[in-house]
């Protein structure tokens, strides 16, 4: 794993289990940073855990007037005029990984 510094970091093995340290946050509605786990939470995962990919909607016009109204990815081109004119070719996707048994997690708060 990549050492991310002040945001992930990768601090080593406990027998088999991997320690993993994570300090993310994010900004409150009062504009105060709060971390996303509090002080002392551990959330212990199972390595044989695996997510499942699910779609949720591409809110693009020129889609559905294409009569696309469901699909993992969505192949978009077009081409703008002008001097020079360029051609862009992208792909919409809006993965979002299930797990589907949030019983493979635990989390517990260590005093």
């Amino acid at each position: 794993m990549k050492d991310l510094g002040a945001v992930v970091s990768f601090k080593g093995y406990y027998g088999d289990l991997a320690i993993v340290v994570a300090k993310t946050s994010y900004v409150a509605e009062d504009g105060t940073e709060k971390r996303y786990l509090p002080e002392g939470m551990l959330v212990l995962g199972n390595t044989a855990a695996e997510g499942i990919r699910c779609y949720g909607a591409i809110k693009d016009a020129q889609a559905l007037s294409e009569g696309v109204v469901a699909s993992s990815r969505y192949p978009k081109h077009w081409l703008t005029v002008g001097d020079p004119s360029c051609e862009f070719t992208m792909t919409q996707s809006a993965p979002l990984m299930v797990l589907p048994d949030p019983d493979e997690f635990v989390v517990v708060q260590v005093k």
